[in-house]
């Protein structure tokens, strides 16, 4: 199976689960970058992660989105196609992120290694959309003697 896209998540912590707070979207040709805002007591980046996350709370309540709309966001960019992620923490915060949004994905997001497909070393430094790209990247050279399915 080819992928359509991947996605990457980066600053886990949270106020009461493991909820993404920088999502990264990769097709073939386009990307998304999406910053989730603060939702009290739901999404919240403490301050000693702040550091690690590169991003502070100040700034998610400049550029976050509220989970409905990321969610929206997200779904209008991947509508129907089938999209690779590094590992189950990713799916589980994703999944995660759509529950406290009321919506349901509408795409369908897989382990890469359920796909046969084996996901690089992961970068610690790179943003979430730069580690969405090399993940649509590997896929694609993996899938090397198929035809390619990426698309956007």
């Amino acid at each position: 199976m080819c992928i359509d896209g991947a996605i990457a998540v980066t600053s886990y912590s949270s106020a009461n689960a493991k909820l993404p707070v920088e999502i990264g979207i990769a097709t073939g040709t386009n990307t998304l970058n999406v910053v989730i805002g603060v939702v009290p007591g739901i999404i919240e980046i403490h301050s000693d992660d702040e550091a690690t996350a590169g991003l502070s709370a100040l700034e998610m309540e400049a550029v976050g989105l509220q989970p409905t709309r990321a969610c929206e966001l997200i779904n209008d960019f991947l509508v129907g196609g089938v999209v690779g992620c590094r590992e189950e923490r990713v799916k589980v915060a994703l999944q995660q992120l759509y529950k406290i949004a009321g919506q349901d994905m509408e795409f369908q997001l897989e382990e890469l290694g359920d796909l046969d497909i084996a996901p690089p070393a992961c970068d610690q430094g790179a943003c979430a959309e730069m580690e969405a790209r090399r993940l649509v990247f590997l896929a694609k050279q993996s899938k090397n003697g198929g035809e390619s399915h990426v698309r956007h």
